[in-house]
């Protein structure tokens, strides 16, 4: 059963089916004039899974761009933002995190090895939006640059008994 969802395109809306990604541009209108896309979607619809403990999606991702006709493809220009819930992979302490691309540029091919999924007269940009995201994943989250890791507490550091000359000393027993 196919199900149906709305996209709003300065205005309008269209109606397109759920074989493809929620980010679906009409090609005919797009060649006369450039289309803004303005809106949010979560990860279950752009279909990211992060794999790494450390890294939790924590909300829709937002994005606002447009999409410009170029004759053999399509450009797209724009902002994409994400929020995350990480753990710090040196002291272990859970943190809020953005994957943020506020000058965000990609260019698409219509046809050939890598383009991208057209079906009628429309292309979805959701696999785009998808792999920016990704590659925008942190791969070592950390809290800050300077975290030091986790400090040992302070009856766990050890502590020389005595003066420095008898931390020697105790070289002097060894029958060498």
């Amino acid at each position: 059963m196919k199900r149906s969802f709305r996209i709003k395109i300065e205005q309008t809306v269209y109606f397109c089916f759920r074989s493809m990604g929620p980010l679906v541009v009409n090609l005919k209108r797009l060649q006369k004039e450039p289309i803004r896309l303005r809106g949010s979607l979560d990860a279950q619809a752009l279909e990211i899974e992060t794999l790494d403990e450390l890294i939790q999606i924590a909300g829709p991702a937002r994005y606002s761009f447009v999409v410009q006709w170029t004759g053999q493809g399509i450009m797209i220009s724009g902002e994409l933002e994400m929020p995350l819930r990480c753990i710090c992979a040196r002291c272990l302490t859970e943190f809020d995190d953005w994957i943020r691309l506020p000058a965000w540029t990609t260019y698409a091919e219509l046809s050939g090895e890598d383009a991208l999924p057209v079906e009628g007269e429309n292309v979805d940009l959701t696999p785009l939006v998808r792999e920016e995201l990704i590659f925008a994943l942190p791969q070592h989250p950390l809290c800050s640059p300077e975290c030091p890791g986790i400090l040992p507490k302070e009856e766990d550091v050890p502590r020389p008994s005595g003066s420095a000359s008898n931390v020697w000393s105790i070289l002097d027993s060894l029958d060498l």
